[in-house]
């Protein structure tokens, strides 16, 4: 029904929202194996009234939030003390996820920036629970990336804090669905960051955790591509101070094009990947020649490899589409741009793949 109209359930909004809640006590006082399933019902009920409610319930999501950063307290608090008295630790593990899922919810719907004071809170929990449970989970990553997403630069000061936990997820490999909401939030961050991202003093920790990410067999490919892609960011706002890194990224994104050209099995799923590999790929490039302003000159040994794979890839029609065919252009435009008369050592390369375009196109 909430999803009919946000206006007619915006008069329903607060008496609703105060019928759902239920104390982190009451809930696990329930032992039966159905508390979990009736928790993230009324938490899923509870993130669909707070998405499509109008914009005017700001102070009660504010309300909502307090309450569950009360919760969260509480279950650290009380953790031993409830597992001795019966109650399983899985149950108050999913408890939390649960909570975080709608603390997400929250910071996105949320219009106002979270102010320091609140963010710093709601790190302090996060942080115990890390402690407590000696790793991270993956929707505490996501609710970090829809924090960042709503204080903008002032999250500049919160993410110092978090980043050891976060890059203990991205690094976990044996699971992968946490490394992955760690890389989708470490890109997140990125963006929402900007060149700010770089007074962190945090790049290289970084851009070797990513080096690790890319390089490891146990690695979901899907990961890395998203790896792939942090990497480009890093280095756009890195700007000239990416060069000490750049002949180790080189060599991670040329292995990388490795499997890019070769089409693995050809089914559905394999061709999705491929796809957003090669433009992720060509994406990174166009940023990290970007990044070399000045420099642009340390790009030019890599230039004929690099339109190899173009002219490889600029017919294959099976692997193609519209984005990947623009990235490749308006890299080669850029690249005219930079090297000027220079370019016209590989202009031969430069015209075969323009034609491909044509035909692609």
């Amino acid at each position: 029904e909430t999803r009919k109209s946000s206006n007619d359930m915006s008069p329903y909004f607060n008496s609703t929202v105060q019928g759902l809640f239920v104390k982190a006590e009451d809930e696990l006082a329930n032992q039966k194996d159905e508390t979990g399933k009736l928790s993230l019902a009324r938490i899923m009920t509870i993130e669909t009234l707070i998405t499509y409610s109008s914009h005017d319930k700001q102070e009660t999501l504010m309300d909502i939030l307090y309450q569950y950063l009360q919760q969260i307290e509480y279950l650290h608090s009380n953790s031993q003390n409830l597992q001795n008295s019966g109650c399983k630790e899985e149950k108050i593990r999913q408890l939390q996820d649960f909570y975080y899922t709608l603390i997400r919810s929250i910071f996105k719907k949320y219009q106002k920036p979270i102010k320091k004071d609140l963010a710093k809170k709601f790190w302090i929990l996060t942080e115990q629970i890390f402690i407590l449970r000696k790793t991270v989970f993956e929707e505490a990553n996501l609710a970090l990336g829809a924090l960042a997403n709503n204080m903008k630069m002032d999250f500049t000061e919160i993410f110092p804090l978090y980043y050891k936990y976060l890059e203990f997820s991205i690094l976990k490999f044996d699971e992968q669905i946490l490394s992955k909401s760690g890389l989708a939030t470490l890109l997140t961050i990125i963006r929402v960051l900007e060149s700010k991202f770089t007074e962190l003093n945090l790049s290289e920790s970084i851009l070797k955790a990513l080096i690790q990410v890319c390089s490891s067999n146990s690695v979901l490919r899907q990961n890395k591509t998203l790896a792939i892609s942090s990497i480009g960011e890093i280095a756009i706002n890195m700007g000239t101070s990416f060069i000490p890194y750049l002949e180790d990224i080189m060599k991670l994104l040329f292995s990388a094009i490795q499997l890019a050209i070769s089409g693995l099995d050809g089914d559905e799923d394999d061709i999705l990947f491929i796809k957003n590999l090669r433009y992720e790929i060509i994406q990174t490039f166009t940023c990290i020649e970007f990044a070399l302003e000045d420099k642009i000159n340390l790009f030019v040994p890599y230039v004929p490899d690099l339109f190899k794979f173009f002219k490889t890839i600029v017919n294959d029609q099976k692997f193609m589409n519209e984005e990947i065919l623009y990235s490749m252009m308006n890299f080669v435009c850029d690249m005219i741009n930079n090297f000027g008369v220079n370019l016209l050592k590989v202009f031969r390369r430069i015209s075969c793949i323009l034609n491909g375009f044509i035909i692609g196109i």
